[in-house]
């Protein structure tokens, strides 16, 4: 066999054998794509589930309670509908301190998902900004669902440590201001959205709180900004499989639900806007 036979033949071998290899490439990439596709599936199956469950909840709390036939029935389920929101969303607030801590970085720390919380922001407005009563709607950090951003580690493990002994002077005079009804302390930015009655930190104060918020502190906190966002629920709806928030007038798709907590937090709005309306 001469030289040139051999050559070519090398070359054929070559190429069938890259030929092969771009083949195994592309069937281990559709079968990732497939798994990942089937893992996505089942995640939000899993997510449409929690929704329901929740929302089951919610209604077998609004349905034990009007079986009792009690005059304050409504300020009842209210308060036992914002006790079911804030179990649903306190866990997500330790889940982004733990992020942040882990190294994970700042993540934006909203109480819904992003298609709501843009749609949201973009409605506030002076028009639904009540006006201010702190004392009818103080919060607690040990119990309300407060969320707040912190991207600065150094801040806020030492507010951690300053908060750990509550006779700390930083403590004592958090709390001397908050117990005699003092402004308070301008470093605090807190943003309060009704009728979810769920806070978020502004521009100010975000690694204090988080930290009291860590620590548990049996403290109030006064709101700066109240906002009555109710409206958003004639505007906005997860429809009843918790698999799309949907437009309300036109019944158009938004956006998939990514988290049932999320969208059971938002639906239970509906429900406590439906108390207050009855009081």
């Amino acid at each position: 066999m001469s030289r040139r036979l051999i050559g070519l033949l090398m070359r054929c071998i070559k190429c069938r054998k890259k030929e092969v290899e771009r083949a195994v490439k592309h069937r281990v990439r559709i079968e990732k794509e497939r798994i990942r596709a089937e893992e996505e599936k089942i995640c939000t199956e899993k997510e449409r589930e929690i929704y329901r469950q929740l929302m089951e909840c919610a209604r077998y709390i609004v349905k034990t309670i009007d079986g009792k036939g009690k005059a304050n029935s409504s300020s009842h389920k209210r308060q036992c509908l914002l006790e079911l929101v804030y179990a649903i969303l306190r866990p997500l607030q330790s889940e982004l301190f733990l992020h942040f801590l882990e190294g994970g970085g700042m993540i934006e720390c909203d109480f819904f998902e992003p298609c709501v919380m843009d749609f949201m922001r973009g409605q506030r407005s002076e028009q639904n900004e009540l006006e201010f009563n702190a004392s009818k709607h103080a919060l607690c950090l040990n119990k309300d669902a407060i969320f707040a951003c912190t991207w600065d580690s150094g801040k806020y493990l030492d507010a951690l440590c300053s908060y750990g002994d509550c006779r700390t002077p930083k403590w004592e005079l958090w709390k001397q201001q908050n117990q005699e009804g003092k402004p308070q302390c301008d470093r605090h930015d807190i943003i309060l959205w009704l009728p979810w009655c769920i806070a978020k930190v502004g521009a100010n104060g975000n690694h204090s709180i988080a930290a009291g918020i860590s620590s548990s502190i049996c403290a109030p906190l006064k709101p700066d900004r109240i906002y009555d966002m109710s409206f958003i629920l004639d505007l906005i709806e997860v429809d009843e499989k918790g698999e799309y928030y949907r437009d309300r007038k036109t019944n158009e798709k938004i956006a998939e639900v990514k988290s049932g907590h999320r969208a059971a937090a938002f639906e239970i709005g509906r429900l406590i806007r439906e108390c207050e309306n009855a009081t």
